[in-house]
């Protein structure tokens, strides 16, 4: 009696992703600076630099009402301890209130008795002017939380790099498969790796859009991918050449695709059809047989077993077969012959 091997069940093959630190490692961030020009300024220079960057063509009077709130903004932050405004800033404790950061303002009009709603919204408004001029640097999780999301991203736009963001954005808008959606998250997590970053949208690396998008998933309790804004950075030649997808980035340490399930899988089916159709007269698979062949998990194939016997004198093989663990209850595993 003749008899044919038994099918090796594949090996289970691991699926995780690489952890934010690995990636850390591999695509590092670009730490954040501890001084730099815009942010040991003289009192009156801020005003004066703020206005030459403004465009002409604003309506005079969002002018003169972000002009106010500067002045207020300087005035309270002149009175926190540190030597550069960036220090002032994360001293007063505003950074780390995230969304509640404007009762610290709230507070110090009061005690000035300057307390007013309006003079409040005049005074908190004007900080993406001083994010925009380089002047403060706020943490990643203020600028996800408690910053001004649309007013950010259109004064980052207008104040530091208007080309870049113009790039960025005509590719968005020509992309099919960048959502209008998308395309507006691209722009503000560009804006808020800028403004915790400082430089230019050329200056981004691909570990600051990982890092977004790892304190984004940590904010939010789920993930989101985030592949639009990196194919828009990646494409438009901002990372450079040769970089990775981001789910490539993500899966860096796997086993390669010769390995993996659905071509273990494909391995398997090929070997089953090849050994059938060498039986003679070789009748269809049973159903443990066409267990092996189904795109499920493949830890619980081992215990599937398939053998064919070929007897002596007889020219008709015959198949017998175990009972599969994934076998549907109504099905009746047995033997056939």
């Amino acid at each position: 009696m003749i008899t044919a091997g038994r099918l090796a069940a594949p090996p289970v093959v691991s699926r995780s992703h690489l952890s934010a630190e690995q990636q850390a490692e591999k695509f590092p961030p670009r730490p954040s600076a501890a001084h730099w020009p815009a942010a040991e300024m003289d009192r009156d220079e801020v005003p004066r630099m703020w206005v030459e960057a403004t465009p002409r063509q604003e309506d005079p009077r969002n002018h003169d009402f972000r002009r106010r709130g500067l002045t207020l903004m300087l005035d309270w932050l002149a009175e926190q301890p540190g030597r550069t405004w960036h220090e002032r800033w994360h001293a007063s404790g505003a950074d780390a209130d995230g969304e509640q950061w404007a009762a610290g303002p709230a507070r110090w009009l009061e005690q000035h008795g300057k307390s007013s709603r309006t003079r409040l919204e005049t005074m908190t408004s004007s900080l993406v002017v001083m994010i925009g001029a380089d002047v403060v640097r706020p943490s990643l999780h203020w600028l996800l939380t408690g910053g001004k999301k649309r007013k950010l991203a259109r004064n980052m736009i207008r104040a530091r790099d208007t080309e870049g963001f113009a790039r960025l954005d005509d590719f968005c808008r020509a992309d099919d498969g960048i959502s209008d959606m998308d395309r507006r998250a691209a722009l503000f997590r560009t804006a808020v790796i800028i403004a915790a970053k400082g430089g230019t949208v050329a200056d981004i690396v691909v570990g600051d859009l990982l890092e977004v998008l790892e304190v984004e998933a940590g904010l939010r309790g789920q993930r989101r991918s985030g592949s639009a804004t990196f194919r828009a950075l990646r494409e438009t030649g901002v990372f450079g050449v040769g970089v990775p997808t981001l789910r490539e980035i993500r899966s860096i340490g796997q086993r390669p695709v010769e390995e993996s399930s659905t071509a273990t899988r494909s391995a398997a089916v090929r070997s089953a059809i090849c050994w059938w159709s060498t039986s003679k007269n070789a009748s269809p698979p049973s159903t443990t047989e066409r267990c092996a062949a189904r795109p499920t998990s493949w830890s619980n194939a081992s215990s599937c077993t398939t053998r064919r016997t070929i007897s002596a004198g007889s020219s008709s093989p015959t198949r017998s077969s175990t009972a599969c663990p994934r076998t549907s209850p109504r099905s009746s595993p047995g033997t056939r012959t």
